[in-house]
């Protein structure tokens, strides 16, 4: 039993993080925002799937959600045969050391206990330094004239894998002008926590077809190593800093 509204709603923030950090989260970037990263998913294991847009009409107005195109798993798709025509996503598993906002973390105008990024100066910028270290879903469109896919594929030529090393993963403009990086960083060796981490994840093509929504599903194993991150009794360094 809970007694009193200041109880309720600490047990209220506690029960949404837990949920917090057992859903599968995507790797999301604002213009400006610049993150580091490490892939999970190698080579073969890259996947690219076709994704219908769908609009939404919500409480909090317009929203324009992805869904799985059935097309060729079945030969029958009911989005393509109502003129809806997919789009080809890229996804692969990574994890995310930090991200480096242009802005304070937004979630502080609605909720008081929300995290305060770190500021940090770099050069003449003020950013603003949250230490996500968590598993992401990193999906990404070809980008304009497959430049993203063709560097991903570029990298898995030149270094014969795509986990031997941290990359900068980065954003600017919005809408129409969006315009994303992925830049290498050095060559390092992979921290025994990822690797773990690595063995026991989900099924990525279970998450791509939304069969798979939260890491519950990836086993105790995973669990527990992921709990261990976020209490901090593992502590990742990434191979450099972001810039």
């Amino acid at each position: 039993m809970l007694r009193g509204l200041n109880e309720i709603e600490r047990k209220t923030r506690e029960t949404q993080a837990i949920q917090s950090q057992d859903r599968i989260r995507t790797l999301y970037l604002r213009d400006g925002d610049a993150s580091l990263i490490r892939f999970l998913t190698d080579v073969d294991g890259v996947i690219a799937a076709d994704f219908h847009t769908i609009e939404e009409i919500s409480p909090r107005g317009k929203r324009f959600r992805k869904v799985y195109c059935l097309l060729a798993d079945t030969g029958m798709c009911p989005h393509c045969s109502a003129g809806n025509i997919p789009r080809e996503l890229i996804f692969l598993w990574t994890y995310v050391y930090q991200i480096l906002h242009k802005q304070q973390n937004p979630a502080l105008e609605i909720d008081s206990y929300a995290e305060r990024w770190a500021q940090s100066k770099f050069g003449n910028k003020i950013m603003y330094k949250e230490n996500v270290n968590q598993i992401r879903l990193f999906r990404t469109s070809p980008g304009r004239a497959n430049y993203i896919k063709n560097s991903i594929i570029e990298f898995a030529n030149e270094y014969s894998t795509l986990c031997d090393r941290d990359y900068k993963w980065s954003r600017s403009g919005s809408q129409l002008d969006t315009v994303y990086s992925l830049i290498a960083k050095d060559d390092s060796e992979m921290p025994e926590e990822l690797k773990q981490l690595q063995q026991n994840l989900p099924d990525l093509a279970d998450v791509v077809m939304g069969k798979v929504i939260s890491f519950a599903t990836g086993g105790k194993q995973i669990q527990e190593e992921m709990e261990k991150l976020k209490e901090g009794e593992s502590e990742l360094i990434p191979s450099k800093e972001l810039f």
